[in-house]
This record gives C-alpha cells, sequence and structure tokens, in this order.
C-alpha cells in the first residue's frame, strides 16, 4: 500500500522527466491535488485491472507542457508528476490541454467523449486507455 510513501515521493520528484514540469510549481498545476489523492487510493487491485504505465502530456495555456505518470503496472500503483520513472515507458501516451484534463478529473467529461471529440490523443495501445474506465471512481472520490 501507499501508505507509507514520503510526500517526496507521491509527488513523483523526477529529475529525468522531459519538457517543462518544473516550469510550475506542483500547487499551481492543473489536477495536482486530484492526483496526490489518486496516489493515496490506487490498490494492487487496480494495477491487476489495468495492467499499463499511462503518461499524460498535459498542454498548459502558456504552450508548455506538463507531464503526469499514471503507473499501473507496478506494485500498488501510483501517480505522479513527470515522465515514467526508473527506465520504464508509458504504453500509452495521452495528450490533452488543461482544460480538458480539468473536466476530466471533474467527472465533467469522460475520456471516450473527449476522445471521440478531438479534446484528447492516444497514442499507443488504445484499448489499455479504456481500463482506465477502472479508475473513474477514484478520480470521482479524489475530485470530492
Amino acid at each position: 500500500v501507499n501508505a507509507g510513501k514520503t510526500s517526496s515521493e507521491t509527488a513523483g520528484d523526477d529529475s529525468a522527466a522531459t519538457g517543462d514540469d518544473s516550469a510550475a510549481s506542483e500547487e499551481e498545476m492543473v489536477g495536482a491535488a486530484v492526483f496526490a489523492e489518486v496516489e493515496k487510493q490506487v490498490t494492487a487491485e487496480h494495477v491487476a485491472q489495468i495492467g499499463g504505465i499511462f503518461q499524460l502530456d498535459v498542454k498548459r495555456e502558456d504552450g508548455s507542457v506538463i507531464h503526469w505518470t499514471l503507473d499501473m503496472k507496478n506494485g500498488s500503483g501510483s501517480a505522479y508528476v513527470g515522465t515514467p520513472k526508473d527506465g520504464a515507458s508509458a504504453d500509452t501516451t495521452v495528450g490533452l490541454s488543461e482544460d480538458t484534463l480539468a473536466k476530466w478529473l471533474a467527472q465533467e467529461i469522460d475520456p471516450v467523449t473527449a476522445f471521440m471529440s478531438g479534446l484528447l490523443t492516444v497514442d499507443g495501445d488504445q484499448m489499455l486507455t479504456m481500463k482506465l474506465a477502472v479508475l473513474q471512481p477514484v478520480f470521482a472520490t479524489a475530485s470530492a
């Protein structure tokens, strides 16, 4: 379980990250509080159901990109700012705007609708991305 992680581990201190992850404090990033809560709530059961690593490339209004990783392949799962750690690579990369991410996390739009509307792009295993639906209850609780 993730209860023993330090705040820097759960925040995803990722020195190997690419892009502009360090350009904004985590508090300024859309979704930071939700992903911190998701990090606490994901379990080995989620990992067993999903079995993939997802990188979310979130384009900010200023044009910079923040990377988030949802690791639903290893251990009891994790969610952190930055690209996948320890030499891992994403099975799927999801591209979306801050606005779309905010709507997704607030349960105002689901990923399938966002994809079909062109608000979200998927590079990699699209069927694996569908398994993220398993996390919708976690996102709902974390967003509350």
